[in-house]
């Protein structure tokens, strides 16, 4: 377990390599599905499995011992890419999803971190929308726009890195780690 302070509250993220009870795991499937639409979600099954084999994470976020998010990574020999981070509704706004970012750049601090956000492209005059707000929290703390389009599963994602200059390769290698070259037809860079 991870331990740390944000505004005087206690949170932890607890590496599911710790054996959590059937009810925690149904928790994190849940937020999984109600955070994320359909055709940006791989199957649970898939993110267990590359945790099983060491290729991915899987944190649960707690504040003052309740759940109320999750953290899921996948990681290569150089990189890391945050493939999915949620936070309950009720919790959000509370920086908690900034502290468990600002944690995960901590833990892979030698990697080069990147992460997947829906484009952002045809949306001039909607400066409010759910797409924008992520876009400006993963800058606000600390990531970048790589300026790399990608298709992933037909859906148009724009690259966010740590690295200004991070590359598409470093990035689809982490993929290719996790799930092998099956996986290269899912994604294209666009």
């Amino acid at each position: 377990m991870i331990k740390f302070g944000i505004n005087l509250v206690d949170l932890a993220m607890i590496n599911l390599k710790t054996k959590l009870s059937k009810t925690e795991l149904k928790k994190i499937k849940t937020l999984y599905k109600r955070s994320f639409p359909k055709c940006e979600r791989k199957p649970f099954a898939m993110i267990l499995r590359s945790c099983a084999e060491q290729k991915g994470e899987i944190y649960a976020v707690y504040k003052n011992a309740k759940f109320v998010g999750l953290c899921v990574s996948l990681i290569s020999s150089g990189a890391v890419l945050i493939d999915y981070l949620a936070i309950l509704p009720k919790f959000q706004s509370q920086k908690i999803g900034s502290a468990v970012l600002l944690k995960i750049m901590q833990i892979y601090s030698e990697k080069t971190i990147f992460c997947e956000i829906e484009s952002t492209e045809n949306l001039q005059n909607s400066l409010n929308s759910a797409k924008f707000k992520r876009k400006k929290f993963y800058f606000s703390n600390g990531l970048f726009s790589t300026g790399i389009k990608i298709s992933l599963w037909g859906v148009k994602m724009e690259l966010l890195s740590s690295a200004k200059n991070a590359k598409f390769d470093e990035y689809f290698e982490i993929y290719r780690h996790a799930y092998g070259d099956k996986f290269e037809l899912k994604i294209e860079q666009i």
